[in-house]
């Protein structure tokens, strides 16, 4: 076996890191903007100027047990994050939802972790895609 200390330059080579899928089908949102970039780039500033304060929102509604607020801003927000074909949001909001209907506070808490977490990932995931950008 040949010591790699006689081949430095191998040790230096960086192997390219796979790219992580992004959070939004990008195809399906120029598709339903028709391929308009103007209606695209708006539909983004509209979802990037919101989320957080939807993010708060849902947070709030959780902690203050109130099940129909946090009905309501979960599926606000699942409109929102359908436009993207968000699957990891939209499925997240799904169960929050499916919790309220239950009135099972003590179950839609894991989904707001995950629905807060996925809108987070999307609205980064939008900010540094040029495609979208």
């Amino acid at each position: 076996m040949v010591g790699l200390h006689r081949y430095p330059d191998l040790l230096r080579v960086k192997v390219p890191q796979p790219r992580k899928p992004l959070p939004y089908d990008r195809d399906a949102l120029i598709a339903k903007c028709d391929g308009d970039a103007v209606l695209l780039h708006q539909i983004i500033g509209l979802f990037l100027g919101d989320f957080e304060a939807q993010v708060a929102t849902l947070q709030s509604a959780l902690q203050d047990a109130d099940i129909d607020r946090l009905y309501s801003v979960t599926h606000s927000i699942k409109g929102s994050v359908s436009h993207f074909s968000a699957a990891r949001a939209v499925a997240a909001a799904q169960g929050i939802e499916a919790c309220c209907r239950r009135r099972d506070l003590q179950g839609a808490a894991p989904g707001v972790a995950e629905l807060s977490d996925a809108i987070r990932e999307l609205a980064a995931a939008l900010r540094h895609d040029p495609a979208a950008a």
